[in-house]
């Protein structure tokens, strides 16, 4: 059964009613998936997908990473949505998704037994062209591993040209080491698929405001890889007062710890923030945690802590960052999403 729950969000600033509405309606179309998941025994790898909504019947077709592929029809959704974009399931208790307020990206996370999951799912707009030359330009990119040999984080910058070949610099890995590859060349498919030439495990999807690149691979250890790429837009500045705002927050730990968890972020006009309702999908519920100060660069960088590494879009609605916990030892993906 597809249910809207009713309710209504107020503008802190302006103290108005939301002029962005939700219902289950902007599920339907088709959805690319890429999603890492981890278990508390740090096996991780990934699934990607392609989904069809129409009106209460669903259809998927899953690629695993042991070619056990399958394709599943749904009838009778059991999803629910709130009036401010909050996705929940009758059948999948642990499930929660925010989708975004031009209605194209839902970040989720969700925990099945032993294994723990984030999810981001694009939107395919019809009529969208893709070429090459979409790749031309300077990206931020954003990468974590989970599982087998090696688990960690990666943040560099890329700068590629309109054949989608690119080079990396201000590499950063969470070990400190540098031994990764600085170069390659991509392709993407007239519907927006990006893979790389002989590379199986390598499937990616370019939203259709070519802004975002989502992209699961197998990681040289053997390890599930989920890379967020986003575009930097030139001539685009940025201050504090862009991160002001309350920001739907999704992240999966791996490492010595693995869960998922998900929460509200609000942040003042200072850049100081507070948690609330957040649920750690290990059964951990929490809220104030203490006051975190962002930071946020000229040219998009947000930080935190000691190890905080994000980038704000530069339509200043979506922060994908790594972190590292205070072991040293357990990794972070941590995606924010800005609520109207």
């Amino acid at each position: 059964m597809l249910t809207t729950t009713s309710g209504c969000k107020k503008d802190n600033n302006t103290n108005t009613e939301n002029p962005i509405t939700y219902s289950l309606s902007d599920l339907n179309g088709t959805w690319q998936r890429h999603s890492l998941v981890t278990s508390s025994s740090n096996n991780g790898y990934w699934i990607y997908a392609t989904i069809v909504n129409n009106e209460g019947l669903s259809t998927v077709h899953y690629i695993f990473p042991n070619g056990n592929n399958k394709d599943s029809t749904y009838v009778g959704v059991d999803a629910s949505m709130t009036s401010d974009g909050i996705i929940t399931s009758a059948s999948d208790h642990a499930a929660h998704s925010y989708l975004s307020s031009d209605k194209k990206l839902m970040v989720g996370t969700t925990k099945r037994g032993d294994l723990y999951t984030l999810v981001f799912d694009q939107k395919t707009v019809s009529g969208t062209i893709y070429s090459s030359a979409d790749f031309q330009g300077t990206w931020q990119n954003h990468y974590l591993v989970g599982g087998v040999s090696w688990s960690g984080w990666v943040h560099a910058v890329s700068v590629m040209d309109n054949t989608g070949s690119g080079t990396s610099s201000a590499i950063v890995k969470s070990d400190g080491n540098s031994d990764i590859s600085s170069g390659g060349t991509i392709s993407v498919s007239s519907s927006g698929v990006i893979t790389v030439n002989g590379v199986t495990a390598y499937n990616g999807f370019l939203s259709a405001d070519k802004k975002l690149m989502v992209t699961n691979m197998t990681d040289g250890g053997g390890g599930g890889g989920l890379l967020i790429a986003q575009k930097v837009v030139a001539g685009t500045t940025y201050s504090t007062a862009d991160l002001k705002g309350s920001w739907q927050m999704h992240d999966i730990l791996v490492g010595s710890e693995n869960w998922t968890e998900h929460g509200i972020l609000t942040i003042d006009a200072s850049g100081n923030g507070g948690i609330s309702n957040m649920v750690k999908d290990n059964g951990g519920i929490y809220n104030d945690p203490g006051t975190i100060a962002l930071s946020i660069s000229l040219d998009g960088i947000v930080t935190y802590g000691t190890d905080f590494h994000g980038f704000l879009s530069a339509d200043k609605k979506l922060v994908i960052g790594t972190k590292g916990d205070d072991s040293g030892r357990a990794y972070s993906l941590v995606v924010l999403q800005k609520m109207p």
